[in-house]
Parts: structure tokens; C-alpha cells; sequence
């Protein structure tokens, strides 16, 4: 079972089209927005995880994602003081549909955007509409059912890790820009009604194609991780992106596109991090559609 303080052996990392994020590129200025990870030695810096409530349907449960960043900015309070941006493209062509918030102050919320249009490149995310959002709720050890956001060491949560000698796992970038500050997880959820509910109410009002009627858990994702100072716009750390290499502009690719790209992206996905092949369920989607769709017509 799955929570917020689970080990991360329960979480599924997603390979982002580049190294999980590399451990020194320091695109952020604040410790507690940086990326890191080790991808070759198996410590991710994105994992998504799901909980079904076993009620026998496919929209609802609880939906994790966890990212680790370099420390914590200012004084020790366990929480994570910038934005988290998990990026999602429903329809597999490249470019971001919603985005999942978590951030604010001084209340701190999670939230489900619209991204802006045309939001295919690091340099082309854009916030688009407020479509959801909840007050966050810190996890203290005794709220397990009512939290949803847990911000705290790697080594809180999964002790006993052990490196190669030539890097300390509890603090993989050495402190980053605040010497001593070991790595931390934000681990935050979602009720997964929510997003399936805002994703079939943008199909329904023609804002996405009307086959998202039927969003379900079943369904093809891709998604990144990307970090910002603040809830204007996106300008901090996206995971699998290298520093300052890659051209802004040039458009995400997943780590199956043989026509390369930026990184970021990760392949296409279900909720539990599985893979998912792209082709196959988008098939299967237009044919279960059209069922739907003719038998709908056939009955009302």
C-alpha cells in the first residue's frame, strides 16, 4: 500500500528522455527547487505511484508523485517552499494538456491547470485556467488519511540506502548550494476522480477531443517534473533536461523517439507508472469510443 511516507521501493520512477535529472547542473537557485537524481545507480528524481480504492472502478484512487530535490531553503519546517509542476499530455503528441500545482503562499495548495497553449518546449509552458484545488494538508505521522503532502529527508524514508564510495545517496549533489543539506522528497497526492472528472468535463465542452469522455486510469500518459520559484510561470528545473544545453525552443521528446529532441518527457504511461504502448491504447480508445458513441445513439 502505497502513502506519503512510503518507502520508494512502492513508487515507479519514470525515465524522462535524459538522465533522471543530473546531479550538478544546478538550474535553480534554491536548494529546495533543484532536481537530483542517479539514475546508474538506480536514485530517481521523479516516481509516480497509485492506490486504487478497490471499488471495482477505473476513475478513481489516490495518485502519488514524488521528486527529490537537493535540501531544504532556510530554516528546517518541512515544507517545500517553491512551485512543482508535474506536467501531463493526455493525447501522446508532445505537447502538455494539464498540469498538476503544488505550491503557494502564503496558503499552500495543490492544483490542476489547463496548460497554455502550444506548451511543447522548456521555453513554451505557459499556466493556463485553475480547473481544481484543495488546501494542502502536511502529513505529521498521525493524518495519514487526510494528508496529502510530505516534504523530508531521503533518509527519513529510505534508510539503509548505500552508495559506491564515490557519492553520499543521502545527498547526491554534496549540499548543492548550501553545504551539509541532505536531499529531501516531496511526496504529494491527488484523488484521481478529480483529474479524471476535469478531463471528461474538457472533452464534453469540446475544449479536448470528445474520446476523452471516457478518461480513465487505463489510459496513455506522458508526463514530466519541473520545478519554478513561483506560480507566475515556469523558470527553475525540469527533470531529464541538462543545465543550460539544450535550446529552449527545441520540442520534448520521450526516451522511444528516435528523432531526439530536449528530454523531459517520459514514454507513455498509466497512472502506476507502467508503460503503456502509445499506438496500441490509442487504437483501442478509438474503438471503445465508437462503441460508446453508437450506443449512445442506439438507446437514447
Amino acid at each position: 500500500m502505497i502513502s506519503l511516507d512510503a518507502s520508494t521501493a512502492y513508487f515507479t520512477a519514470l525515465g524522462l528522455g535524459g538522465p533522471s535529472d543530473p546531479v550538478a547542473d544546478n538550474q535553480a537557485n534554491r536548494v529546495d527547487i533543484e532536481l537530483v537524481g542517479r539514475p546508474e545507480n538506480g536514485l530517481e528524481a521523479f516516481y509516480v505511484g497509485f492506490n486504487d480504492f478497490g471499488t471495482g472502478s477505473n476513475t478513481d484512487g489516490d495518485w502519488f508523485f514524488r521528486t527529490r530535490l537537493s535540501g531544504e531553503n532556510g530554516s528546517p519546517d518541512g515544507e517545500a517552499n517553491g512551485f512543482f509542476y508535474v506536467g501531463i499530455d493526455i493525447t501522446g503528441d508532445g505537447s502538455l494538456d494539464y498540469l498538476i500545482e503544488h505550491g503557494g503562499s502564503p496558503t499552500q495548495q495543490i492544483s490542476i491547470l489547463r496548460a497554455g497553449e502550444g506548451s511543447n518546449s522548456p521555453g513554451s509552458i505557459t499556466l493556463g485556467e485553475t480547473l481544481f484545488t484543495e488546501d494542502v494538508v502536511k502529513f505529521d505521522g498521525s493524518n495519514a488519511t487526510t494528508a496529502n503532502s510530505y516534504f523530508e529527508t531521503v533518509q527519513s524514508i529510505d534508510a539503509g540506502l548505500t552508495g559506491d564510495g564515490t557519492f553520499d545517496p543521502y545527498d547526491l549533489d554534496g549540499g548543492g548550494n548550501k553545504q551539509g543539506d541532505l536531499d529531501r522528497f516531496l511526496t504529494f497526492k491527488v484523488d484521481f476522480q478529480d483529474f479524471v472528472d476535469v478531463v471528461r468535463a474538457d472533452a464534453e465542452n469540446g475544449i479536448i477531443d470528445d474520446r476523452y469522455e471516457l478518461f480513465d486510469e487505463t489510459f496513455a500518459m506522458q508526463m514530466l517534473i519541473v520545478t519554478s520559484q513561483n506560480g507566475n510561470n515556469i523558470n527553475s528545473d525540469f527533470g531529464g533536461i541538462n543545465d543550460n544545453e539544450v535550446d529552449p525552443n527545441t520540442p520534448f521528446h520521450n526516451p522511444g523517439d528516435p528523432n531526439g529532441g530536449s528530454g523531459g518527457l517520459s514514454g507513455g504511461v498509466d497512472v502506476h507508472g507502467n508503460p503503456v504502448p502509445e499506438s496500441a491504447s490509442f487504437a483501442l480508445l478509438l474503438g471503445v469510443f465508437a462503441l460508446f458513441r453508437v450506443s449512445r445513439r442506439t438507446y437514447r
